[in-house]
């Protein structure tokens, strides 16, 4: 047996083995040719020759978050960009524009008074956006009389509309229609607003469109006819007539004349109401009136305006439109007056008084008629007229005409001009005053006279409705040429208010050295109806004022620091012809100077009836 190792196949190497070669130094000697050298110096070599240390130079290490978060803001700069560069630049369906957003209103820019016009309000959303929560609404011009819509309205005064969602690309009108009513030539204008809310913003936001328009001239016309010269105190009439040169006329209108200051009313037919003459067209029957037949006319005189020597008679003629609550002048006009002076003054003074004014039940009514010539002529055969038209009831007028005190003893003649007003005419000629046959030049007459009016002791003053006493006069005289002239003083009219009356009760006891005043406040009042009623009066001294338990009507109130005591009343409706206050002031400590408690009443209240206030004073309550 051999000694050599055995060998099997598994361990004969398939291959060569490799062979291990030793790695040179992979460092490079430098090249130190000609040419890379001088490139080196051309670089790095300085003025004097020397060439830097390589081995010296350091390395900076950036920071590694620093330069990430420089890297995003720089990423995100250029992201932000791109995106504006999109919004603006690139095309998009999903962008908003306001100006994709039509809203325009169509109709008339000219309206006939009482015409029936329709106007049209046009919306559209002319892009790729749902406009949500959409609504339209309306400012209509003054005079507009809203009549039908074809989209029902959401709110009573037919102004807005809902209209939800508006999809892109779809558009929708609003017609509206109604009446126009306004002055003529007067401008106005509708404004229509378009509220949305585009479905990619959060707020709410408005589209406007206005349309003006205008009023045409009126065909009605209003014509004063009357003297355009007038004298002073002497009377003159005017007539008022409506013509309409169109063919639409409504069923009410009103006249209103415009007076001159100077200017008295002696009478009207017919009888103004408020100041204004009704102008009826409603088919009464088988019958419309017809606006040609319907005048209207008013009589009375000028007295002296020393500012000027001209006046003018207006009037306008108005047009209600009670849908809208307004009132509209649709026609006016004006006839200007030239005054002349009269030489002959003829005045009335009542009361001392000159022009209107009021008074109350029980009162008395001191005239004075006076006659001045102021010519250089003798005037003759003069007579003065004067007519007094009172409120009346059953022929009995609320003067007291057996009561009268007048030591010429006029000529009296009653007359029954309605059911409420009678006339009580007075008249003096020459029989009666002989100083009227002739009265030289700068000569002049007086007449005074008296008449009481009745209280509620001598009528029901609750029967009477009419609360004004009118009074003219006349002065009629020959002239030196035996002419007959006629001299109208101004007239002047007297409203009777009610007949409020205030009594001041109290009765005094003393304990324990003071003195306890136990006073009540009454009112009467039997004629209008009152309102606003008001009582106040100041304590005087060392006084107590004692609140009371229970007050009868109003309210009653003190104050301590202007020591003062106010009663108010709200009203006092007819049937209540009393009312008493009852309260209690107690005086702590008498002084000896001190000579009243409580002071002089003021007494204050509006009559329902007349439209005018109360104002007196009541009496005191003394020591």
């Amino acid at each position: 047996m051999s000694d050599a190792p055995e060998f099997s196949s598994q361990n004969i190497p398939t291959s060569k083995p490799k062979r291990r070669v030793a790695r040179k130094s992979a460092v490079k000697k430098p090249d130190n040719s000609p040419e890379i050298n001088r490139a080196i110096n051309s670089i790095y070599q300085d003025d004097a020759g020397h060439l830097p240390n390589m081995k010296k130079i350091d390395k900076t290490q950036k920071h590694p978050v620093a330069r990430f978060f420089v890297s995003l803001l720089i990423l995100s700069g250029l992201l932000a960009a791109a995106a504006w560069i999109g919004f603006f630049l690139l095309p998009s369906d999903s962008k908003f524009s306001d100006t994709k957003i039509t809203l325009k209103i169509d109709g008339s820019e000219t309206n006939m008074l009482g015409a029936t016009s329709t106007y049209t309000i046009d919306y559209r959303n002319d892009q790729n956006l749902t406009l949500k929560n959409t609504s339209i609404s309306v400012r209509y011009p003054s005079g507009f009389e809203f009549i039908d819509s074809s989209a029902k309205s959401t709110n009573a005064g037919h102004t807005e509309w809902t209209l939800g969602d508006i999809a892109p690309y779809k558009k929708n009108s609003i017609t509206i229609t109604g009446k126009m009513y306004g002055k003529p030539a007067e401008d106005s204008s509708w404004r229509v607003f378009l509220n949305y809310q585009p479905e990619n913003f959060k707020s709410q936001m408005q589209k406007t469109a206005i349309l003006n328009s205008t009023m045409e001239k009126s065909a009605f016309v209003v014509k004063i006819t009357g003297p355009d010269k007038a004298a002073v105190g002497s009377e003159v009439q005017y007539e008022f007539v409506i013509e309409n040169n169109g063919e639409w006329i409504p069923n009410t209108m009103y006249i209103t004349p415009i007076l001159p200051t100077n200017f008295h009313l002696v009478s009207s037919m017919p009888k103004l109401e408020k100041n204004k003459w009704l102008i009826n067209l409603t088919p009464s029957g088988t019958t419309t009136p017809k606006l040609s037949d319907l005048k209207f006319s008013l009589t009375g005189s000028y007295s002296d305006n020393s500012t000027s020597s001209s006046e003018a008679m207006k009037a306008a003629l108005l047009l209600p439109v009670k849908s809208i609550d307004q009132e509209f002048t649709i026609a006016e006009n004006s006839l200007p007056i030239i005054l002349t002076s009269n030489i002959t003054n003829f005045t009335i003074a009542i009361n001392g008084n000159l022009k209107d004014f009021s008074v109350q039940p029980g009162d008395t009514l001191n005239f004075t008629l006076n006659v001045k010539n102021a010519s250089e002529a003798e005037m003759n055969k003069g007579q003065i007229k004067i007519n007094i038209d009172s409120p009346s009831v059953k022929k009995q007028s609320i003067l007291d005409w057996k009561a009268i005190t007048d030591k010429y003893d006029a000529d009296i003649v009653g007359q029954q001009l309605s059911d409420i007003l009678r006339r009580g005419q007075m008249i003096w000629n020459t029989a009666k005053v002989s100083d009227l046959a002739k009265i030289k030049a700068g000569g002049e007459v007086n007449i005074d006279f008296s008449i009481p009016i009745r209280d509620a002791g001598q009528i029901n003053l609750s029967d009477y409705t009419e609360s004004k006493i009118v009074i003219g006069a006349e002065f009629d005289y020959t002239d030196a040429h035996g002419a007959s002239q006629a001299i109208n003083a101004s007239p002047i009219t007297i409203t009777i208010n009610s007949d409020l009356k205030f009594e001041n009760r109290h009765t005094m006891t003393t304990a324990d050295g003071k003195d306890n005043y136990d006073i009540k406040w009454v009112i009467t009042n039997n004629f209008h109806p009152l309102k606003n009623i008001r009582l106040s009066a100041n304590v005087y001294g060392d006084a107590t004022w004692i609140q009371p338990t229970a007050v009868p009507a109003g309210e009653v109130a003190y104050d301590p620091a202007e020591k003062k005591i106010t009663w108010a009343v709200a009203s006092m409706p007819d049937g209540v012809d009393v009312l008493a206050l009852p309260f209690n002031v107690i005086l702590n400590k008498k002084n000896p100077t001190q000579n009243m408690l409580v002071g002089k009443v003021h007494v204050t209240a509006d009559d329902t009836v007349t439209g005018q206030s109360i104002d007196f004073m009541g009496e005191e309550i003394g020591l």
